[in-house]
């Protein structure tokens, strides 16, 4: 009975080694060859607290039809990749996309809790060698080098990654704008401002000789500054919408520091083959007031409507968590979904990804109390009117895995960067569950054959004679079966705890000399005093401790303390 209990608690064991799930919130996460791809972003370990992660977690849905969210919630794994001399410091906001080849990612930008700017600031993954490669850096000529932030990045076919609006981090002097007082919309610290892209910029992957592109406006569009923003493509009128954030008046003669929110009954366009920008107006259920950190998806079985889901408004994951915007009337309509009892719909800082035609994923984010979600919704948007919760995942055209990832453990890279959340790695954890599992198997067995043994021997006694000449019972016990736990040890060796220590790549180039004055100071914060412009950190910003030594250990990061609207 005792060998039992010990082989439950064993299973019990390897199951919770398995099956633990993680909050995150702030990731940049995309769909590629079959798998879901998500990086960056902070580890939340409660509202106040959360560290920065620079791991790639990765969920397989090559195999996952049939599953359910749940399931999937458990079956994500950390990834080592090769870095191939490019910087992956970890970076936060950056603007990013997948390509339209299903099986690169690139970022640009991003904002980094240190004195230093990125060495690398455009970057691309590529899933299917699971490998790095850097790009050339966002260059404004004559200016220079700016990196960017909290600015809204999109996938356009044939143009690549296209980017605007945003925050700049390391002010290039160098940079101007008509405005007569550039420098009233710099943050207390001059470290960053409220400029970030002024024109649609576009990062094309493909294009060796010449990248970066930034088409010049056929009319004049003076429009205020923008952020927290997000953008979706409309592929039928070849158009960028840009919807939600914040916005700050741009003019010579008049301009305004202080953040007005963007509202929802208007959208930005700008037309990619005329470069020509437009205003529009949207009507019908238009989400109030408000809205930042939520996800626009353009859904594909229409193809002209869009979903926005989720955000947050006085740093509060809202109620209202889901609309649709069709494309073609300018219309807005509320959508309810359904959902069990204590599921989170509720959320901010998510990301959002699809993997089929009906399958929209809302991956971790923070709720309503600023609490981080471990949890991922599986949304049927099939009809983008009619959203529902799946009860289990269905692909119709199942991908073949790339095999090119492997676990996070004691891989030998030394660029390779670990979570800097304290837990095992993803290797260390299929150590002890299969150890555990195989050890509670013998456990079993050994119990099993020990009782049948007992019993055939029980049997041939009563066949012989049950007493004794003096009438007492025959007290004869089978051996039992006794577990060689020194082979055991032998077979099933001990698996290493892994270092939680947070790395911070570094790539043998050097950064663009931009001629930029490096400030060290902290995060812009939206309650602190600045030059003119209101104050913004970005997601889960260390605090001002932390700024001055650029520290590259785990540390304990203060989320944004809302928005000064």
């Amino acid at each position: 009975m005792v060998l039992l209990k010990l082989a439950v608690a064993l299973l019990a064991t390897a199951s919770t080694v398995r099956g633990q799930s993680i909050a995150r919130s702030g990731t940049e996460c995309a769909y590629l060859t079959g798998k879901v791809y998500c990086f960056f972003g902070s580890v939340v370990k409660s509202a106040t607290e959360s560290t920065l992660e620079n791991v790639i977690n990765v969920l397989d849905l090559t195999n996952a039809t049939g599953k359910s969210a749940t399931e999937l919630d458990l079956q994500w794994r950390p990834v080592s990749s090769n870095t191939n001399g490019v910087d992956i410091t970890a970076r936060q906001l950056p603007q990013s996309a997948a390509v339209g080849d299903g099986r690169r990612i690139v970022f640009t930008g991003g904002y980094v809790p240190s004195a230093e700017r990125l060495q690398d600031d455009t970057i691309i993954y590529d899933a299917v060698e699971n490998k790095w490669s850097k790009g050339a850096s966002y260059t404004e000529p004559p200016y220079g080098t700016r990196q960017i932030y909290y600015g809204s990045g999109v996938y356009v076919p044939d143009r690549g990654l296209a980017v605007y609006g945003g925050f700049e981090e390391f002010i290039n002097p160098n940079w101007t704008t008509p405005s007569s007082n550039v420098t009233a919309f710099n943050f207390a610290n001059n470290k960053s401002r409220t400029i970030g892209y002024t024109q649609v910029a576009f990062f094309n992957v493909d294009s060796i000789n010449q990248p970066w592109s930034i088409p010049v406006p056929l009319s004049t569009w003076t429009t205020p500054f923008i952020a927290f923003h997000k953008s979706v493509y409309d592929p039928l009128k070849h158009r960028i919408l840009f919807m939600g954030g914040e916005t700050r008046l741009n003019d010579q003669n008049n301009y305004n520091t202080n953040a007005e929110p963007f509202p929802f009954t208007k959208a930005w366009t700008f037309d990619t083959v005329n470069n020509s920008w437009l205003t529009i107006d949207l009507r019908g259920d238009a989400p109030a007031g408000a809205r930042y950190y939520h996800s626009l998806t353009l859904a594909p079985s229409t193809g002209r409507d869009v979903i926005l889901f989720g955000g947050e408004s006085d740093s509060k994951a809202l109620n209202d968590y889901c609309f649709t915007l069709n494309l073609d009337t300018n219309t807005w309509k509320k959508i309810n979904i359904d959902a069990p009892a204590g599921t989170v719909l509720a959320r901010s800082r998510h990301s959002a990804v699809l993997t089929t035609n009906d399958t929209l994923l809302i991956l971790w984010g923070l709720d309503a109390n600023r609490a981080g979600i471990s949890s991922l919704l599986m949304l049927n948007v099939s009809d983008p009117y009619a959203i529902t919760i799946s009860n289990k995942y269905f692909d119709p055209n199942p991908s073949i895995s790339s095999g090119n990832e492997s676990t996070v453990g004691n891989t030998g890279n030394s660029e390779n960067a670990t979570s800097g959340d304290s837990q095992l790695s993803g290797s260390a954890k299929g150590g002890i569950a299969a150890g555990c599992i195989a050890a509670a198997g013998l456990i079993v067995a050994a119990i099993f054959f020990r009782r049948k043994r007992a019993q055939k021997n029980k049997n041939n006694l009563e066949h012989s004679t049950n007493f004794d000449h003096t009438g007492s019972h025959i007290n004869q016990e089978a051996v039992p079966i006794e577990v060689d736990w020194d082979k055991l040890e032998e077979k099933y060796t001990e698996v290493p705890m892994q270092s939680t220590q947070h790395y911070q790549a570094h790539s043998e180039t050097q950064g663009s000399d931009m001629g930029s004055t490096i400030i060290r100071g902290y995060s812009p914060r939206l309650n602190n005093e600045t030059t003119g412009a209101s104050l913004m950190n970005p997601n889960s910003v260390e605090d001002e401790a932390a700024y001055g030594g650029g520290h590259s250990q785990p540390m304990v990061l203060k989320p944004d303390v809302g928005h000064n609207v």
